[in-house]
């Protein structure tokens, strides 16, 4: 093979089950457009343990696509 595939692991900090950062939903987009709308600043280099770290202590948002975490792991093919 021409290509050597890696799959790398995330930092413990981002292996979480109560969170979502996707726009596959109305409620994912919400979610998006405010982190976006405090971060983009950092654009476009914007971590994604800053915006977990936001999320934490931002438990509306959290609780906004919490219904959605469940079902979306299910379909993950990782």
């Amino acid at each position: 093979s021409q290509f050597k595939v890696e799959k790398p692991k995330p930092i413990e900090e981002l292996i979480r089950k109560d969170l979502r950062l996707t726009v596959d939903n109305p409620e994912d987009l919400v979610v998006c457009r405010k982190l976006y709308s405090e971060f983009k600043h950092y654009s476009p280099r914007i971590s994604v343990l800053e915006l977990v770290k936001y999320l934490d202590k931002n438990p509306s948002l959290k609780e906004l696509v919490y219904p959605l975490t469940e079902s979306g792991y299910k379909t993950m093919y990782l």
